[in-house]
């Protein structure tokens, strides 16, 4: 007998069969502003997030009632916008996040993935101190979900 867990999804934890699996689900959302910052500007909650030379910065609709963990404020986590990663910049909000996109063409309405085939949840849970199974089971009911048959 074989229990496949989480491999179902693609996933695996051990590091002796990444190779084997390919991720099943892809997690993204959209650039909803984009917004240039002065040196010393604050954003998100606390007045957190700082940038000592000014930037540029997207704000994404997702936040931790969606599922994307607070652990990830404050540059330990990442989303990929144009194949780029893009650190968070701040606390991650209850309905959004961050991301600090200076020095890369990001319009509203481009792409961020959050996981999936060119992000592993591996990663991003060893980031954070977790295991990938908490992230997949944090999405919440809010986050729309698109199945595709082969």
């Amino acid at each position: 007998m074989v229990r496949l867990g989480i491999g179902l999804y693609g996933i695996e934890v051990t590091g002796n069969h990444d190779s084997a699996l390919k991720s099943v689900s892809t997690l993204k959302t959209t650039v909803s502003q984009v917004k240039s910052l002065a040196p010393g500007e604050t954003v998100g909650y606390s007045r957190k997030g700082m940038m000592e030379k000014g930037g540029k910065i997207a704000t994404l609709p997702i936040g931790y009632a969606d599922g994307f963990d607070r652990r990830f404020s404050n540059g330990k986590g990442y989303v990929l916008i144009h194949g780029k990663k893009a650190p968070v910049i701040g606390n991650v909000c209850m309905d959004m996040v961050m991301v600090d996109v200076t020095g890369m063409a990001v319009r509203t309405g481009d792409e961020a993935v959050v996981y999936g085939q060119e992000i592993s949840l591996k990663e991003l849970s060893e980031r954070i101190g977790t295991i990938p199974y908490e992230l997949l089971t944090n999405i919440s009911s809010r986050v729309k979900r698109v199945y595709y048959l082969d």
